[in-house]
């Protein structure tokens, strides 16, 4: 599977789990509406958070066996004698612009899809950690306005 149907199928997972728990609020029973968030929740953000440590890890591999320069530029704390990782918190929404313009302006696509991948579940792990706040607000608007 490539990366680009990897990351369609992300696209896919996220909106359906997001109107499963839309759904399940607006036309679920009164009984099994409060665990709506806990679906979203147990769904999403682990989820999410797996397929990025475990992409970053990729990448970092990748990087590592084909452009050792870009890796030792960018390569993480070296912790437990082995690691092999660029570091997580720079491969995300929030992180370090040097490494992004590093990445996206080298020659290799496989890299730069790798890059972009893990950006994309970065960017996924966060919107789900804050769309379970949304989808309980939800239910809560539910509960007492209607």
């Amino acid at each position: 599977m490539t990366i680009k149907e990897k990351s369609k199928r992300l696209n896919i997972y996220f909106l359906t789990i997001t109107i499963i728990s839309i759904l399940w609020i607006f036309l679920g029973n009164k009984e099994i509406d409060n665990y709506a968030p806990v679906f979203f929740m147990l769904s999403g953000f682990p989820v999410f958070s797996i397929i990025y440590v475990s992409s970053t890890k990729k990448l970092a591999a990748y990087v590592k066996q084909v452009n050792i320069e870009l890796y030792n530029k960018h390569k993480g704390i070296e912790r437990d004698m082995k690691t092999y990782s660029i570091p997580v918190t720079n491969v995300s929404i929030f992180g370090n612009k040097e490494l992004e313009k590093d990445f996206l302006n080298i020659q290799d696509e496989g890299i730069k899809e790798m890059y972009l991948y893990t950006k994309k579940c970065s960017k996924f792990q966060i919107l789900s950690f804050f769309g379970t706040i949304v989808i309980a607000l939800l239910l809560f608007l539910k509960m007492n306005l209607l």
